[in-house]
């Protein structure tokens, strides 16, 4: 190749480069409100592959993959749950691992469609404008310590599977931005029908058990524990950009009260229930 050859080459390479950050740019602004958007876009700017949705996308199709392997080998994914060693479960807390591993797992196609929904429309966005660094502690935070917390109050025989935990904190950090952003966050209406539909259609699938196999299959207690710890996390450190004296006063209580809260759940949970 010429030297006017490996320009063009060059060129093109650049045109590509800055059409992905105008597309990671567009979709930061639906997670993020006006105040934040200009330091988003420098970051973007400045550190592309850092705001590339590698963590969350390789979360949804490792998910997808271990579905459909259990669904493969078992026929219906939810025999596979029961005999998984990612599965969690009280009588089994001394394998730590299964309080993130049980959100490898999904009991139905429906529960798989649901929870990866909102990884794509929550999480990639998140990533995307606040980066791994801030996004994978969201996600596996949501799944680990609603499960901590359900498992030190929990009857002993329930067993726990799905992403859930991990999905809510990603929609409730994005309920808090709506709450501190909601004028300037793009599609903000679609964004608040579309958490209203989620949040309750999980209701409407427990009735659907509950007359059909006599049970509901839903921990609706870790979903209110991660959507708290979404909340919290949105408030206090995602959307965090109120930096005044009573402010952060405030926020220390907040982390305060939750992460002593979750401490004394693990000393419930691998202490006293010997």
């Amino acid at each position: 190749m010429n030297i006017e050859q490996l320009e063009i080459v060059s060129l093109e390479k650049q045109v590509k480069y800055q059409k992905l950050k105008k597309f990671l740019k567009y979709l930061a602004t639906l997670v993020t409100g006006e105040k934040q958007r200009r330091d988003v876009n420098s970051a973007i700017d400045n550190k592309t592959w850092a705001h590339l949705p590698i963590f969350m996308i390789s979360m949804t199709i490792f998910q997808i993959s271990v579905y459909f392997y259990y669904e493969i080998r078992y026929y219906y994914s939810y025999y596979g749950c029961l005999r998984s060693v990612f599965t969690s479960s009280p009588t089994i807390k001394y394998e730590i691992w299964r309080i993130l591993t049980h959100g490898f797992l999904h009991f139905s196609r429906y529960h798989l469609l649901k929870n990866m929904s909102a990884q794509i429309i929550f999480g990639i966005p998140q990533e995307i404008a606040f980066s791994y660094i801030y996004i994978a502690p969201l996600y596996s935070g949501g799944i680990m310590f609603s499960e901590i917390f359900m498992n030190a109050i929990r009857k002993k025989e329930n067993f726990t599977c799905g992403a859930s935990g991990g999905d809510f904190a990603l929609i409730f950090a994005q309920v808090s931005n709506l709450i501190l952003n909601y004028k300037d966050i793009s599609y903000n209406h679609l964004q608040a029908i579309w958490i209203f539909i989620h949040i309750f259609s999980d209701f409407g699938e427990d009735l659907y058990y509950i007359l059909t196999h006599g049970k509901g299959v839903y921990a609706h207690g870790h979903h209110i524990f991660s959507a708290i710890y979404g909340l919290i996390y949105g408030f206090c450190i995602l959307h965090y950009n109120k930096k005044t004296r009573n402010w952060n006063i405030v926020r220390f209580i907040f982390l305060s009260i939750y992460f002593s809260c979750l401490i004394v759940a693990i000393f419930k949970y691998y202490v006293m229930d010997l």
